[in-house]
């Protein structure tokens, strides 16, 4: 019988609330290193027989300990079999039930589940107790990128897919027409912008070709300014060159300015009425900053289905109107909701790997118990149902305007070197 991963934690808590006051204390467990051990339970007898009707296999004994870092929390099942077919069968089952190995490791015969964590939490906790799996990750990226000021997302996602066929097909008149007409309208010009945070928000090492003949910094982004760029089908670009280091994703930053991530922009319009009335909704009963977040996220994800024109960005009005968009769409509105309840946010675009595609996504400032040392940025995809992202988001832009145009002339290299 394969179990939905909510199925296995829902049978873990309910085998746990049996006799919960005849059950032992848990054995004391190593906390691993910048985690905290927020409480343990030992599953009783009664519970572990319920148990082993779900995972398919005989059980000593099952312990719930609940982590936390940063304000975020992860709870691990340890589960501990008398012999090895029995640990074989319930890892096999756990594997299947979240559909991925990140969520479960194994030590001996005890089988560990990492339950109601995100794919960083999980996999930030297995590295910190020493069962493999790290949540760091080193990149090196290569893309030609146009030096664009204005354009429409959904055709420069057209534009990226033509020149990539281009690259096999060399010369095709038919698409080299079709992309001219596409960037008819684009305002182009003489620079690019790219994600440069200060530590220990990450650390990017850009390389240019042509070299740029000036280079302005704001906040966590630089733009780089050249004389005369090259153009292919009239379109100015430059190729870019990047080693990226993707660290913990939770940044705790307590000594920068953040208030300017609050303010109104054309497209991110907070100070909306029908904005601020939403929003008011969706945070009745959210105590803090990081109960906020969740609220907003959760609105995101569940109520804006992920459908329409690839590569959309249609506004916040229409978003909300047509209840569905793609990450663009999710993102601007995420940011919009964010700032109208008073938590500062940008909006970042990079690249996703295992996905094969560009991908935007959401960065908030989280205050007091979201974060340590004052706060810290959090990152938020609308896509996706949890707060974080692993490894596998690799950051090439910011934006904290809205203001990001973004057209690759072909697809990104993106390697992983550690």
């Amino acid at each position: 019988m394969r179990l939905a991963a909510s199925q296995v934690f829902a049978a873990f808590l309910g085998a746990a609330a049996l006799a919960q006051e005849e059950a032992p204390p848990a054995p004391v467990a190593a906390v691993p290193a910048g985690w905290t051990l927020e409480g343990e339970l030992d599953v009783p007898p009664q519970g572990l027989r319920l148990l082993e009707g779900k995972l398919g296999g005989k059980l000593a004994r099952v312990a719930n300990r609940t982590y936390v870092r940063h304000g975020f929390r992860a709870q691990v099942n340890e589960v501990e079999c008398p012999s090895d077919p029995d640990a074989d069968a319930v890892e096999k089952a756990l594997v299947r039930a979240h559909g991925s190995p990140d969520f479960v490791a194994r030590r001996g015969r005890t089988v560990l589940e990492f339950a109601k964590a995100n794919l960083l939490l999980a996999k930030a906790l297995r590295a910190a107790m020493g069962l493999g799996g790290s949540a760091d990750a080193t990149w090196e990226v290569e893309f030609r990128f146009a030096c664009v000021e204005k354009l429409d997302a959904a055709r420069a996602n057209r534009v990226m897919n033509l020149f990539a066929a281009l690259e096999k097909k060399k010369d095709d008149p038919r698409m080299e027409a079709e992309i001219r007409d596409l960037a008819k309208d684009f305002v182009f010009g003489k620079r690019v912008r790219l994600f440069t945070p200060r530590e220990p928000a990450g650390r990017i090492e850009w390389a240019l070709e042509p070299k740029p003949v000036r280079t302005t910094r704001e906040n966590d982004t630089t733009a780089y300014e050249f004389a005369d760029p090259p153009r292919r089908l009239g379109i100015p670009y430059v190729d870019v060159r990047g080693k990226i280091s993707v660290s913990a994703r939770f940044r705790p930053d307590g000594t920068r300015e953040v208030g300017g991530r609050l303010a109104t922009t054309p497209r991110w319009p907070a100070d909306r009425p029908d904005v601020r009335s939403r929003v008011e909704k969706l945070l009745a009963g959210a105590a803090g900053p990081r109960e906020k977040l969740e609220a907003l996220h959760r609105f995101v994800f569940a109520e804006i289905a992920f459908k329409g024109e690839t590569g959309s960005r249609n506004g916040v009005e229409a978003t909300l109107s047509r209840r569905q968009g793609h990450c663009f769409d999710k993102s601007d509105l995420l940011v919009t909701l964010a700032r109208a309840a008073g938590l500062p946010a940008r909006e970042v675009a990079g690249w996703v790997p295992p996905l094969g595609a560009g991908h935007a996504w959401v960065e908030v400032f989280l205050s007091g118990n979201g974060g340590e040392g004052g706060g810290g940025w959090i990152p938020a995809d609308g896509t996706c149902a949890w707060l974080g992202a692993c490894e596998d988001y690799v950051p090439f832009f910011l934006s904290e305007d809205g203001d990001l145009p973004v057209l690759y002339l072909g697809l990104p290299k993106v390697l992983r070197v550690r």
